[in-house]
């Protein structure tokens, strides 16, 4: 475990590459110091608060629950000096971002490990703030090539699109939970959680809620099987495949700072959450 590299890192007196918001370098260091112990002991803390950064939460979460001490020295080598190396990945974040002004919107911790590994990953786009929505966005293969470039897994897989994903699909994301694989499912985030436009669902008749967009906006990591039952599906024969979709969905999730039930939905079916599912990335550990 990470303990004395990150109390190294509190008592350091030298320079960090990063100034946010008001705060002394001592006043920094103490703080990420603080959060680092936090998020080492407890992964599902690391949290993008308020800033459009699931993907690389998401990711970030599956590193440090592998590998506490790899997901310690890259956030302490980028407090210190601005960059950092995950296995094959170069992570050097741009000027704007290691200047950001964040206010409560997002612990520095955080977001030194997350908008560095988003803002390197960009070509054009700058994470200069929290607020960054474009340039935060992940999609699923800049997912996939850090899970396949970091050098802490084995045999990832992108299953992920723009479109709603099909039953099949739900069903291979279980087969590798199930394998002990991390599973990235890419969804729209009302399924799990409100969301900014959304209709009441009181005042729909299907029991899920409608937004604006229909496009995939948020990465969740799947905590525990799906619990879909023994799987007797054949595509050829119908019966097996409405007795799937008509199953209850309950499932663990990684999201925003905690691992919870998907519970947004009471009593959620396999056929009420497809239209909010768009496939899955997974990362079997090296």
């Amino acid at each position: 475990m990470p303990e004395s590299l990150i109390r190294k890192f509190e008592t350091g007196s030298g320079p960090l590459a990063f100034s946010i918001d008001a705060l002394s370098q001592v006043q920094l260091r103490k703080r990420i110091a603080d959060d680092l112990h936090a998020r080492v002991e407890k992964p599902e803390q690391i949290y993008q608060g308020m800033a459009p950064l699931c993907g690389p939460a998401a990711f970030m979460f599956c590193l440090a629950k592998t590998s506490p001490y790899v997901y310690a020295r890259y956030v302490i080598d980028l407090a210190e000096t601005g960059e950092a190396m995950l296995g094959a990945l170069h992570i050097k974040p741009g000027n704007s971002c290691r200047n950001a002004q964040l206010g409560s919107s997002i612990a520095a911790v955080d977001w030194i490990a997350l908008a560095s590994l988003r803002d390197a990953s960009n070509t054009v786009l700058a994470m200069a703030d929290p607020d960054s929505s474009t340039a935060g966005i992940t999609g699923s293969a800049t997912m996939a090539a850090w899970f396949q470039h970091c050098g802490l897994f084995s045999s990832v897989s992108n299953q992920a699109q723009y479109a709603p994903a099909s039953l099949e699909r739900l069903l291979a994301a279980d087969r590798y939970v199930g394998l002990g694989h991390f599973v990235c499912l890419l969804i729209r985030a009302a399924i799990v959680e409100r969301v900014g436009g959304e209709v009441p669902m009181n005042k729909l008749g299907h029991g899920t809620p409608k937004t604006l967009l229909g496009t995939p906006d948020h990465w969740v990591v799947v905590q525990s099987p799906l619990r879909l039952g023994p799987c007797c599906y054949n595509p050829a024969h119908p019966p097996s495949a409405e007795a799937l979709l008509q199953a209850r969905l309950t499932f663990d999730i990684y999201s925003w700072g905690m691992t919870t039930l998907n519970n947004r939905v009471s009593d959620l079916r396999v056929r009420q959450f497809l239209p909010y599912f768009y496939g899955f990335v997974s990362a079997g550990q090296a």
